[in-house]
């Protein structure tokens, strides 16, 4: 009997993690759903209706650039991201993880992946290996990159000696990020 109390509360424990771990992916699939849903030259209420925990627009850097922000957490991983806004018109949108342990940075990298190619199909992919020319030469990044509808939709993975981090970003094809 006590096997079989152990088994059952083995398969318990099991269910509610899958559970977690589902709702988690339909969270994260909804936000790197943005990456098509928010269309560069869309006013704010369109993107306030597809991202209603958007905040406020507020003044960004440059002439008639305004951007809003949103804070939001997929599981225990809190993610920041804005909406970049020129004249009134979006021009570029993504969102950022702080900095996480090697190993949550490498699970989420993996989920993320595994959406982003069920939603647009297979990546263009790249690593990147410090230079002379870049910052601090502190960062190996791999890239993934998809082109939708004159968009270029990228996700990186930045990994440093002690922490790593991951973002993803949409903008027009011949604008640089």
């Amino acid at each position: 009997m006590r096997g079989a109390s152990s088994a059952l509360a083995v398969m318990l424990l099991m269910m509610c993690a899958i559970t977690t771990f589902a709702d988690e992916d339909a969270e994260l699939r909804r936000y790197l759903s943005f990456l098509a849903a928010a269309h560069i030259g869309d006013d704010y209420d369109a993107v306030k209706k597809l991202a209603p925990e958007a905040g406020a627009l507020q003044k960004d850097a440059g002439d008639n650039n305004t951007e809003a922000l949103v804070t939001t957490k997929v599981g225990a991983i809190v993610l920041h991201g804005e909406f970049n806004f020129s004249k009134g018109h979006l021009v570029s949108h993504g969102f950022e993880t702080g900095e996480l342990t090697h190993a949550e940075a490498h699970d989420f990298l993996l989920r993320c992946v595994a959406i982003l190619e069920e939603l647009y199909g297979p990546s263009a992919r790249r690593i990147e290996l410090p230079t002379e020319n870049d910052g601090p030469r502190d960062s190996i990044g791999i890239s993934f990159n998809w082109h939708k509808n004159e968009t270029i939709f990228e996700l990186d993975f930045h990994y440093r000696r002690d922490f790593a981090t991951v973002s993803w970003g949409a903008q027009a094809e011949g604008a640089k990020r």
